[in-house]
């Protein structure tokens, strides 16, 4: 399982209103999402996006909470993801912008030098 580096000091310093609409732009295995909504209370709303529809699958399943929107998309496509949903106003908006362990750790993703594929380090929406 991935483990988010500096969740607490993230988080913290993310958190700003309990009530909020925050947005986690590329969720990933979930880390961040998981600590933010042990720190938000009712009437709270998270978007959880992320471009690997694997991920944001199992991140899904993981962490079913009816507060979190689950988005299929590119966080360079924010202003409209916002849009579709409906919202004009954020609290607070995460980009965790690091090495993702679910691409490396799966040789056919082509992003590992292990398992004697071919490296082509191109991030697939893998729908």
């Amino acid at each position: 399982m991935h483990i988010p580096v500096l969740l607490d000091e993230v988080i913290s310093s993310l958190l700003g209103d309990p009530k909020g609409c925050y947005v986690d732009c590329t969720l990933g295995g979930g880390g961040h999402l998981e600590k933010l909504l042990q720190h938000l209370k009712a009437g709270a709303r998270v978007l959880a996006i992320d471009k690997d529809m694997a991920v944001l699958e199992q991140s899904r399943q993981r962490l079913p909470f009816p507060n979190v929107t689950f988005v299929h998309g590119d966080f360079r496509n924010l202003k409209q993801i916002l849009e579709q949903e409906g919202i004009s106003a954020v609290d607070g908006v995460l980009l965790d912008l690091g090495v993702s362990s679910f691409q490396l750790d799966m040789p056919e993703r082509g992003f590992s030098f292990h398992g004697g594929v071919s490296v082509f380090m191109k991030m697939l929406t893998w729908i």
